[in-house]
């Protein structure tokens, strides 16, 4: 398993050439299992439990493509791990590997749909089409200029200042 640690600073560079299958986090962590058997590859599984917490998972100018050696396992953007999950997939490109629903429900507790907070802005690519996404009450497609500023380097990471 490689394990990608975060810089110490936060960087408007984006990962390159960094294989990573899973996030999970109430933190920054990276995690790359290798999925087998009839397994379901989640990209991200963010885990917030409160819901003034600032933890989240923004994915931004990403390539979400898939290992050579991953073969045809059905992949999601991610799923929620915790009652307030928050993740972010915006002005990446999404390779025809990630299920068109985008994410998985947390089988078990549908009550979360509602929420949780998962958004889509501006992707490309085979897979980056959102008129199949889920249907959730916490899932949308960001249409304004505001929205997507909560998202940026500088509102996400070191707010307002």
């Amino acid at each position: 398993m490689e394990v990608v640690q975060p810089e110490s600073q936060p960087t408007t560079s984006p990962l390159h050439n960094v294989p990573v299958e899973q996030l999970f986090s109430e933190s920054e962590s990276m995690y790359e299992p290798q999925p087998g058997g009839n397994h379901l590859n989640k990209i991200t599984a963010q885990g917030k439990s409160d819901q003034a917490s600032k933890t989240s998972t923004v994915l931004h100018h990403c390539i979400i493509a898939a290992a050579k050696d991953l073969g045809d396992v059905k992949t999601y953007l991610g799923r929620p791990w915790k009652q307030f999950s928050m993740t972010v997939v915006m002005q990446c490109s999404i390779d025809k590997l990630v299920d068109p629903s985008g994410w998985e429900e947390w089988i078990g507790h549908p009550e979360f749909d509602q929420t949780v907070t998962y958004r889509d802005f501006g992707n490309q690519g085979p897979e980056a089409d959102t008129s199949r996404r889920a249907v959730w009450l916490g899932y949308k497609v960001i249409t304004t200029g505001a929205e997507v500023e909560k998202y940026t380097i500088a509102a996400f990471i070191y707010g307002a200042q």
